[in-house]
C-alpha cells in the first residue's frame, strides 16, 4: 500500500483518543530524558562465483543519551549524544586473497584458509546530533480543536567526529561509528481506535563525507586524504500498539507490533573493512560497497511503571539483499543475510507529577516513646 494511502487511512479512524506512546510529547516547559542501549547485528555468507569463501558477522553497541525539552506547544529542542560501547566485525571459515594473473585481480577461490582472523573492533564516542522535534497535529497537545490524529516530525543534524570505525586514534584504539555528519529526518503518524494506537514511522538519513587521514594500528598515517561516504538510509515502520494494562496514577503496559523496511545506498570506505584479507595493493585505498534493503518483523513492550518512568523494550529479526561487499573483489554477500536489533530505553519523563513528587514535604517523625514509670 503506497505511504499516502497508509496515512489517509490512519487519518479515517474512529473517534481517537489519547495519543499512544510513540506520540507521547512532553507539555510545555517539561521534557524527556532518556538513556538508550541499542544493540545492531547482521551475519550472512561471503560468497565468490556461487562458493562459499567466508563468514563475516557486524555487530555494534551504543549508548545514546538524550534529551528533550518543550520550549512552546508541540515544539521542543532535541540534543543526544551516541558512545559506542563496541563495534566489531568477525570472520569465520575465511580463505585468504590472493591475486589471479588470468582475471589480473584478487581472488578468494583455492587459496589458503585463514580460519578466523582476530576481529576488528572499536569504542568511542560519536558525534553529537542537535534537532527539532513538532507536532502540527497532536491528540492530547491540540486536542481542544479536535485532532483525531497525532504527527510527530524531527529534524536534525549528526555532527561530524574524527575518531570513526575506519581509522585508529591518537591513543592507539580504533573508533567507532560513522564519522561523517548527517542530516535526519523522521515523521511519525499515529492514532487510536479503542485499544490500539496504528502507526507510521518514515525515516532518512543523509550522509555526507567525512576526508581524514587514515591512521593504521601502528600509529602511521597515510599520505594522502580519504575521502569516506558511510551509507544514506531510508525506512518505513508500519505497527501498532496495544495497551495491554492501565493502572494507579498514569502506569500502563503495552504491547507493540510492527514491520520494517529499509534502504541502505552504496559508501565508500577503506578497503578490506568488510573482508577478511585483501592485496597489499588496495591497503589505504577508498572501495565502494554496494547497496542493501531490509525486511524486518518486530515486537516489544513500553512500560511505564509510573507517570515518569518509562521503560521500552524492542527487538526486530529479518533478512538483508546482500551485494557486492568490495568493488575492488568479486566476493558478495548472499541474498538472505540474517540481520537483527534490539532497542532498550529508560525514559525519566519530566512531569506536573514528578514536579509535584518532588515537592511533597517529608512526612513528620514519628513522637518518641514515652519516659517508662517510676515503681
Amino acid at each position: 500500500m503506497p505511504m499516502l494511502s497508509i496515512s489517509a487511512a490512519l487519518l479515517l479512524v474512529a473517534p481517537a483518543q489519547a495519543a499512544g506512546v510513540n506520540t507521547d510529547f512532553p507539555p510545555w516547559l517539561r521534557g524527556d530524558v532518556v538513556v538508550h542501549y541499542d544493540l545492531d547485528a547482521s551475519s550472512g555468507q561471503l560468497t565468490e562465483g556461487g562458493e562459499d569463501v567466508g563468514r563475516m558477522r557486524h555487530m555494534s553497541q551504543v549508548m545514546t543519551y538524550e534529551g528533550a525539552f518543550t520550549v512552546w506547544h508541540g515544539l521542543a529542542l532535541v540534543v543526544g549524544m551516541p558512545h559506542w560501547v563496541n563495534e566489531n566485525v568477525r570472520f569465520t571459515d575465511a580463505q585468504s586473497m590472493a591475486f589471479e594473473p588470468a582475471s589480473n585481480a584478487g581472488t578468494m577461490l583455492g587459496t589458503d584458509g585463514i580460519g578466523s582472523p582476530e576481529p576488528t573492533k572499536g569504542q568511542g564516542v560519536g558525534g553529537a546530533w542537535l534537532g527539532l522535534r513538532g507536532a502540527p497535529m497532536h491528540q492530547e497537545i491540540f486536542g481542544s480543536r479536535g485532532d483525531r490524529v497525532s504527527w510527530i516530525l524531527d529534524v536534525g543534524y549528526r555532527f561530524k567526529d574524527q575518531t570513526p570505525f575506519w581509522t585508529y586514534g591518537p591513543r592507539g584504539t580504533r573508533g567507532a561509528g560513522p564519522g561523517a555528519g548527517a542530516f535526519i529526518f523522521k515523521s511519525t503518524v499515529a492514532t487510536t481506535h479503542n485499544l490500539t494506537s496504528p502507526y507510521l514511522v518514515t525515516e532518512l538519513t543523509r550522509a555526507g563525507r567525512l576526508e581524514t587521514s587514515i591512521v593504521d594500528a601502528d600509529g602511521n598515517t597515510s599520505d594522502t586524504v580519504m575521502n569516506i561516504r558511510p551509507a544514506s538510509s531510508a525506512g518505513i515502520t508500519l505497527g501498532a500498539e496495544v495497551k495491554a494494562v492501565e493502572y494507579g496514577t498514569g502506569a500502563r503496559l503495552d504491547v507493540d507490533m510492527r514491520t520494517r523496511f529499509g534502504y541502505r545506498s552504496w559508501q565508500d570506505l577503506p578497503s578490506g573493512t568488510y573482508l577478511p584479507s585483501v592485496l597489499d595493493t588496495s591497503e589505504g585505498l577508498s572501495a565502494t560497497l554496494s547497496e542493501t534493503s531490509y525486511l524486518t518483523l518486530g515486537a516489544g513492550i513500553h512500560w511505564r511503571f509510573i507517570d515518569y518512568l518509562q521503560l521500552d523494550l524492542m527487538g526486530d529479526v529479518g533478512v538483508n539483499t546482500g551485494g557486492r561487499v568490495e568493488h575492488l573483489y568479486p566476493v558478495d554477500m548472499q541474498l538472505g543475510a540474517l540481520e537483527w536489533q534490539v532497542q532498550s530505553a529508560l525514559r525519566f519523563r519530566i512531569r506536573d507529577t514528578l514536579i509535584e513528587a518532588l515537592q511533597q514535604p517529608p512526612a513528620p517523625a514519628a513522637p518518641p516513646p514515652p519516659p517508662p514509670q517510676a515503681g
